[in-house]
């Protein structure tokens, strides 16, 4: 009886886990974010690798209170896949149709604001 519970708990922790890594910053393949308070210029990106086929999930939120910002998704060859509206929260299910690199770009000029763009895989 007592090991059969042991077990049950074992199993409760490993799919409580596993629930709480797949919701969490962990289960994201790439982030670019920042807060800038003085006017900046600059591109930040991040990096994965992604099997054809894959759906990936991309949130994205911004707020511009000055200058330009581009929020994209690029592929190895830097041809852009998707521009992310700004100014905007929202998320977007897109599918890979290459086994590559992808990028994420944040592309801001004379920018004051703050923004966030992160894409996980979806299962």
């Amino acid at each position: 009886m007592k090991k059969t519970r042991v077990v049950i708990w074992v199993i409760i922790l490993i799919i409580l886990g596993t629930v709480i890594y797949k919701e969490s910053d962990f289960s994201e393949l790439a982030v670019v974010k920042d807060n800038i308070t003085s006017r900046q210029s600059n591109i930040l990106s991040g990096s994965f690798n992604v099997k054809k086929s894959n759906r990936l999930k991309v949130n994205y939120s911004s707020n511009i209170k000055d200058g330009v910002l581009k929020l994209s998704l690029i592929d190895s060859n830097k041809k852009v896949i998707q521009e992310f509206a700004v100014n905007s929260k929202s998320s977007q299910e897109l599918t890979v149709d290459k086994d590559e690199e992808y990028t994420i770009l944040a592309n801001y000029n004379d920018f004051v604001g703050d923004y966030k763009l992160s894409v996980s895989k979806v299962n």
